[in-house]
């Protein structure tokens, strides 16, 4: 049988732990609108005294626990690294495609004053004026490219700079989860909001790499990305930028050099990786098939040309400058228009100024358009679908994770109803001891 002593440390327990469930209840309805904060709940266990004939000795709160869902976690985090690579893709291309101006840019105009010019040296081969423009739009057209070359390459310095940033943003990011995640393990089984605060790091650091968690058994938490350990409790493997022999830029840890592959360039780290190792490459490329087409094609005519002074035509463009960095006129034509070797009846210059139907010149400049242009509307699409996939997601992770006003309501009403009955009790109990008191008295 119960005494009135037993009775009445069983009422203070249950008071305190209905207390502990209001204050927790209480908790998260005030939390309920704030972003990435997690649902907590108490947890009770009944307690007995260890000679089992005294039976039950109340109730006590044996720890707290955090609404989460590890799995759901992950797949959340992964639709933050994808939606953030393809915004960053779609960004960069379109900078790109700002770059480049086709179908009416730079090169395109360029490349038409040039050849019109060759069309109106047709008419009057041996027109001073003539051949002047003949050399001046060619120097208008090493111009185009020079300038869209230098954009590029001002463009991939920008990618660099703006990855070296991103690089020390992670790396502070990795060193705010491990101390997150030390404070985290500490406080297990606390009320806090650490874990909240973790994951949120985890959110923050997912914008910039795709990230695979791994749950130890001691409550903390190592993370790694395309394989590779990044970070847990102890310890931070920082990352840096490196350059392989031809330039390429790839990501290696700061200790050992293990270079990051993730199978996917999700995240804003190796989305801009890949900008800077293929697309922007493969714009130059293009640009460099299309400067080559325009070299050897106008130097093969020209040479079954005649110039001004009789003699058969010779390279109108340095034969060596076959890229978009080296493309020039010829020493010799840039130093007298004389040589320009139209034909004396312009058969030459006009067989140059079509030069675009006979060769493939049209398609090197569409595959410099539509390479870019395809590969924007590729992560457009991405874009528009991972948008829907993180919507998604996020909807049913913090529908799984966060407050139910609802039901929070009813578990503050709940308790208090408890708590109030637990008092009664205690205080019924306090009467009937003082009465006990009195008697002996």
């Amino acid at each position: 049988m119960i005494s009135l002593v037993t009775g009445l440390s069983i009422a203070k327990k249950g008071m305190d732990a209905q207390q502990a469930r209001i204050s927790v209840s209480g908790h998260n309805i005030a939390n309920a609108n704030t972003d990435g904060y997690h649902a907590k709940s108490v947890t009770l266990a009944s307690e007995y005294y260890t000679n089992m004939e005294d039976g039950y000795a109340g109730v006590n709160v044996e720890g707290y626990k955090r609404r989460a869902n590890d799995f759901l976690l992950s797949s959340y985090l992964e639709t933050i690294a994808k939606k953030t690579g393809a915004e960053v893709q779609s960004q960069l291309l379109g900078r790109m495609e700002e770059i480049i101006g086709e179908p009416d840019g730079q090169i395109s105009t360029a490349l038409k004053g040039f050849l019109d010019s060759f069309n109106d040296l047709s008419l009057n081969p041996s027109g001073q004026v003539e051949r002047d423009a003949v050399i001046q739009s060619a120097k208008r057209l090493g111009m185009a490219f020079d300038t869209v070359s230098k954009s590029l390459i001002n463009f991939k310095t920008d990618i660099r700079d703006e990855l070296s940033k991103r690089i020390q943003e992670a790396n502070q990011l990795m060193k705010s989860v491990r101390k997150m995640n030390v404070a985290s393990a500490v406080a297990n089984n606390q009320i806090n909001e650490i874990e909240d605060h973790l994951e949120r790091n985890l959110k923050e650091l997912a914008k910039f790499m795709p990230l695979e968690l791994n749950y130890r058994t001691d409550g903390s938490l190592a993370i790694s990305s395309g394989g590779v350990f990044i970070c847990d409790n102890n310890t931070v493997n920082e990352m840096r930028l490196d350059y392989d022999d031809t330039g390429k830029a790839r990501i290696v840890l700061k200790k050992g050099g293990v270079q990051l592959k993730p199978s996917s360039n999700w995240g804003h780290i190796f989305s801009l990786v890949e900008s800077h190792n293929e697309h922007i490459d493969n714009a130059f490329e293009n640009l460099d098939g299309m400067v080559k087409t325009i070299v050897d094609n106008v130097n093969s005519i020209h040479k079954t040309g005649e110039d001004l002074f009789g003699q058969q035509g010779g390279n109108f463009f340095d034969p060596r400058g076959v890229t978009v960095k080296t493309f020039k006129l010829a020493g010799s034509v840039s130093g007298d228009s004389g040589f320009i070797a139209a034909s004396p009846d312009g058969s030459t210059a006009a067989e140059i100024a079509s030069m675009t139907t006979e060769t493939n010149l049209s398609s090197d400049l569409e595959a410099l358009v539509f390479d870019v242009a395809i590969r924007k509307r590729e992560y457009d699409s991405n874009l528009e679908v991972y948008t829907q996939e993180f919507n998604a997601i996020e909807k049913r992770y913090k529908t799984e994770t966060g407050v139910d006003v609802s039901e929070e309501t009813m578990t503050l009403v709940t308790a208090q109803r408890t708590y109030t009955a637990c008092a009664q009790v205690f205080k019924t109990i306090q009467e009937l001891l003082n009465i006990a008191l009195e008697l002996v008295d």
